[in-house]
């Protein structure tokens, strides 16, 4: 809790510190503006850290005090406390969100999930709520008509607003389409979506998730075609 009340007083002092002529300290130290999804994530990180720590604690150490070995037991504690957690929090929500929760009827639980996935930026949380809307066989391109006030206060505050980051979201923006497209049948111009990646310099890459996700469903869909 006392993580949770220190990124909380940073967090007020950035806003605080917005729209103003002065620069905040929390801007100086962290590089920009501390944003309300970050104070968010990071508690629920932090908090969910330890509890995963604490459940995994709780089975495992009577199989680990059978190592005789100490470097041996050391190194197995470090990958059961440490190690394992890391890779659950950063690897579960994409997964349960991608997997299960967009199946459903409406795209705003996964994308809801996928919004606690940490070191994620708004161009990913944009991206992936356009590629499930793909996926789902809607136009991710398509004019939607204006949200209401309330829905609109939501969209900012879990950063899904309409206004698209420039960044990674070309290759999410480029994946969507591609698979509506391919979704859609027209495959000639899901191929030139998709030979639209080999355009990309040689040294920036396309986001693990995207080719993960989205390469996924290419092949799925070429595996149905026969091709």
């Amino acid at each position: 809790m006392n993580i949770g009340a220190i990124l909380l007083i940073m967090y007020l002092f950035s806003r605080f510190f917005k729209n103003k002529e002065t620069t905040s300290p929390v801007s100086i130290l962290a590089g920009q503006e501390i944003s309300s999804r970050t104070i968010i994530v990071s508690v629920y990180t932090v908090v969910l850290f330890f509890i995963v720590t604490y459940t995994t604690m709780v089975y495992c150490q009577s199989y680990l005090d059978q190592i005789r070995s100490s470097w041996l037991r050391d190194i197995a504690s470090f990958l059961v406390y440490i190690v394992i957690p890391i890779i659950l929090l950063r690897c579960v929500p994409p997964w349960l969100a991608w997997r299960v929760l967009r199946h459903l009827g409406h795209s705003l639980p996964a994308r809801f999930i996928f919004w606690f996935t940490p070191g994620k930026g708004k161009a990913d949380l944009v991206g992936f709520g356009r590629l499930v809307e793909a996926s789902r066989g809607h136009d991710p391109s398509a004019t939607k008509p204006p949200p209401s006030t309330l829905k609109k206060r939501l969209r900012v505050f879990f950063m899904l607003g309409e206004q698209e980051p420039q960044g990674d979201l070309d290759a999410w923006a480029v994946a969507a389409d591609a698979l509506y497209a391919e979704i859609s049948g027209d495959t000639q111009k899901a191929g030139n979506y998709r030979h639209s990646f080999n355009l990309l310099p040689r040294r920036s890459q396309v986001p693990r998730l995207i080719r993960i996700f989205a390469f996924e469903q290419f092949a799925l869909h070429a595996a149905r075609r026969g091709a």
